[in-house]
């Protein structure tokens, strides 16, 4: 089997980072920072301390919402898939794409909102999997942790990393939420002849 493809099919959730504005931009990477940078000073200037391993940790709590999230994502990238719409079918307006999908307008060949919706959900799905086996494992590897001497430092970047794929999955999600709400249903005005309207519809 060619190792180039096996590698392309693990990486295919990634695929949602092929599609890049300046607003997403804040949603992938600006919020979960700021907010990660202040789930770590909750956690080492409360002062009796925040528990992130065990039964009443972080990361327990964390493990069970991503239980039920994981499965709410593959139902999700299971109905966008099945739905017929036109509107989903159209162009993401706003959106520069890096993707492998040679655009050809002239002969029908566009990058559209089913494909960027699909690539949300399915990037969802396994980051909340990775993310809660790694918190698994890390629960499993509780004990062996108490007897290493892990600096401080190495323990906020570990804690940062951690919560910034969380808070990753939190916006990612109120985006796709919001997309599908609101901006997935929307068709494209389109030109007609006639009296101009108001020009308050968006596209």
């Amino acid at each position: 089997m060619n190792r180039n493809g096996v590698l392309r099919q693990v990486v295919s959730p990634f695929r949602y980072y092929q599609f890049f504005n300046y607003y997403k931009l804040s949603i992938d990477i600006l919020l979960p920072a700021i907010f990660s940078l202040a789930t770590c000073v909750v956690f080492y200037f409360v002062p009796k301390g925040v528990a992130i391993l065990g039964d009443n940790g972080f990361v327990h709590s964390i493990n069970g919402l991503l239980q039920i999230l994981t499965g709410f994502f593959v139902a999700g990238l299971a109905a966008v898939f099945g739905v017929r719409g036109v509107s989903l079918e159209q162009e993401p307006i706003g959106f520069k794409y890096f993707g492998s999908v040679k655009i050809d307008r002239e002969e029908g060949v566009v990058v559209t909102r089913r494909m960027f919706v699909c690539s949300l959900f399915g990037y969802l799905a396994f980051s909340s999997f990775s993310l809660y086996l790694m918190g698994l494992i890390a629960s499993i590897c509780e004990p062996l942790f108490r007897l290493m001497h892990i600096n401080s430092c190495l323990h906020f970047s570990i804690l940062f990393m951690y919560a910034f794929v969380v808070w990753n999955i939190f916006f990612v999600t109120v985006y796709g939420l919001y997309y599908m709400v609101d901006r997935a249903h929307r068709s494209d005005p389109k030109v007609i002849d006639g009296p101009v309207g108001d020009g308050t519809d968006e596209g």
